[in-house]
């Protein structure tokens, strides 16, 4: 049976935990003058001595190549590099049965050696909607992966939400004069830009531009609020800005002008991707599954804090309402947040996903995807 790999680091003050199963093993390159503690727990089978090595302690000092594993029934090694140890552990994990990446994320592994991604929701997600996975008398936008449904406005009816269910939208009414209320406001993300943290979106629907720039969804549509507003441009590019009280306003790019940067225009389906990388202060853009904007810096590359309880709105970026916004039907809408801590998704995998959701938006982003 073929193996699957996987290979990282781990920094000096770092310590990390390897559940093994049957099969599998790790394999740690200690550099010299490490100070290196591995504990290796084989798992045990109750009232049995099957696996039955008790749990045992290692201290690395000088430069080596060490292998823990396989175990008959698995287990666990934990590393902890101490704080004045003489550099970063090398580490490689061999999977025969069920593979675990770097990221953490677990999968099967073939009679080849492929990994075979489990249906598991990815951790991250904080909302994905599919309009044509609903009814016309549904009333609210529903999270397939959570419970964070999007309420409508109380200016936004039931009728008016589902008037093209028949071609798979949920709409939303651009909200002007009396009916300021009339879009979809989702459980927000809580994102903190200032704390590292990264935001990806993905949007499958249609929009019309109009005479000016406009909002089409968000959490702030000014320095009167922190958050993020993401707008459809006059010309139908795709663009964004980043908000706190400070005030503090930090601009993105916008897609090309033309029509493979341009995810709005009347009457067509288009989908777009946004990433706001906050680890590396770093803004990407795709559309129809296509990247169009790599990895652009963000104005000033600086701090804004963009932490809120806000909903996300889709058909304005304003928090309480307004009349800022714009006439939408959206057949999906996904989003995911990384934390500061996290190890980042590859661009080629957001590809990858980006490609897969303008295919087919109610697809679930799976856990070993990113």
């Amino acid at each position: 049976m073929a193996l699957s790999t996987s290979t990282d680091t781990l920094a000096v003050g770092a310590s990390r935990t390897f559940n093994l199963s049957p099969g599998s093993a790790l394999t740690l390159v200690a550099p010299p003058n490490c100070r290196v503690t591995v504990t290796e727990t084989p798992n045990t089978v109750s009232a049995s001595g099957v696996g039955g090595n008790a749990s045992r302690v290692h201290n690395l000092q000088l430069g080596q190549t060490v292998t823990y594993g396989p175990y008959p029934m698995g287990g666990t090694v934990v590393v902890a590099n101490a704080s004045n140890s003489g550099g970063a552990v090398t580490w490689v994990r061999s999977d025969a049965l069920v593979a675990e990446s770097a990221s953490g994320v677990v999968s099967l592994v073939s009679g080849d050696g492929t990994r075979i991604l489990l249906p598991i929701p990815h951790p991250r997600y904080w909302f994905h909607g599919a309009a044509a996975l609903q009814c016309a008398d549904d009333s609210v936008f529903r999270d397939i992966v959570g419970n964070s449904n999007g309420a409508f406005g109380a200016n936004l009816s039931v009728a008016n939400a589902w008037t093209a269910i028949a071609s798979g939208y949920v709409s939303t009414i651009d909200p002007v004069g009396g009916s300021t209320d009339s879009v979809i406001r989702i459980p927000g993300p809580n994102f903190d830009y200032m704390g590292e943290e990264s935001l990806l979106i993905f949007w499958a629907g249609q929009a019309t531009p109009e005479g000016s720039d406009t909002d089409i969804m968000g959490t702030s549509s000014s320095t009167s609020a922190n958050g993020v507003r993401v707008r459809c441009n006059s010309s139908g590019r795709l663009t964004f800005s980043m908000y706190d009280t400070a005030p503090t306003s930090r601009f993105g790019t916008t897609t090309t002008d033309n029509a493979a940067g341009k995810p709005f225009v009347s009457g067509e389906r288009h989908t777009f991707g946004l990433f706001i990388d906050g680890q590396n202060r770093l803004q990407y853009m795709w559309v129809d599954g296509q990247i169009n904007v790599n990895a652009v810096t963000i104005s000033s590359a600086a701090d804004v804090n963009t932490l809120s309880s806000a909903v996300w709105s889709i058909g304005t970026a304003a928090p309480a309402g307004g009349t800022t916004g714009i006439a939408t039907k959206t057949q999906a809408f996904a989003g995911l947040k990384f934390l500061g801590t996290d190890t980042l998704p590859e661009i080629g995998d957001i590809t990858t996903v980006a490609q897969a959701f303008h295919r087919n938006p109610a697809a679930i982003i799976l856990a070993g995807s990113l």
